[in-house]
């Protein structure tokens, strides 16, 4: 293979060599998801996301087709990581109230990149041709944040640590709050995302009738449903 020539004053075309393949992909696929989201697809260039990285804009061509293939790839790595942390969580938490309370940390740990995520899918959702490939990875991230959620809850009527509620429908009031919370962090000053989630697991455990202070279900609440409760 022919060696690639260093021009005078400009970085390499071909991959660095301190960096593997995989690694400098990543890394322009994480800067171009933050511009992405910070802006939107249509006002960001190839220029500007290797402005970022401070390389060559040829570089980046060296590993993606066109910046659709980029904005694809960039998607595809965040949910793919979110998927992939989202089945570790599964595989440590056996009991519902405690892998509830994983995913829900698992947001505040990894907030930078879905906030980025949910705004650049909003983004998405907006344009006027959007891109099949990566209607499929949005609807792959929230249906695996769905059946996390949804068989959290029905596990937990199952046992009696929650009360009968519509479990899907208690799913998918957390999975659509919780967008609104990552949009909100990133277009609200001083948004305090902690404090949001940690009213939003107050919210739904209440729903589920559990008095999460105390780790048990408050005889008090027995009788409730999602149906009447006026959080929802």
């Amino acid at each position: 293979m022919a060696r690639l020539r260093k021009q005078r004053g400009r970085p390499p075309v071909g991959p660095d060599p301190k960096l593997q393949g995989n690694d400098r992909r990543r890394e322009i696929t994480d800067a171009a998801l933050g511009l992405f989201a910070e802006r939107s697809f249509a006002s960001v260039t190839i220029k500007d996301i290797a402005g970022k990285l401070r390389i060559n804009p040829a570089l980046i061509y060296y590993y993606f087709k066109s910046k659709q293939d980029l904005f694809r790839s960039s998607i595809e790595a965040a949910i793919l990581d979110a998927v992939a942390h989202y089945d570790r969580i599964r595989i440590l938490h056996d009991d519902p109230v405690g892998l509830i309370d994983a995913w829900l940390d698992s947001n505040v740990n990894l907030s930078p990149t879905i906030s980025n995520l949910v705004k650049v899918m909003l983004d998405h959702s907006g344009l006027p041709r959007q891109i099949p490939s990566v209607d499929r990875l949005v609807k792959q991230f929230y249906e695996e944040e769905f059946r996390i959620l949804s068989g959290a809850i029905g596990r937990g009527i199952k046992i009696g640590v929650f009360q009968p509620v519509d479990q899907r429908r208690v799913a998918l009031f957390a999975s659509v709050h919780l967008d609104g919370v990552m949009v909100a962090a990133k277009i609200r000053p001083d948004f305090d995302l902690a404090q949001a989630i940690g009213n939003l697991r107050y919210i739904l455990f209440s729903n589920l009738g559990y008095d999460h202070r105390t780790s048990r279900w408050p005889v008090a609440r027995a009788g409730a449903s999602v149906e009447t409760d006026p959080l929802l």
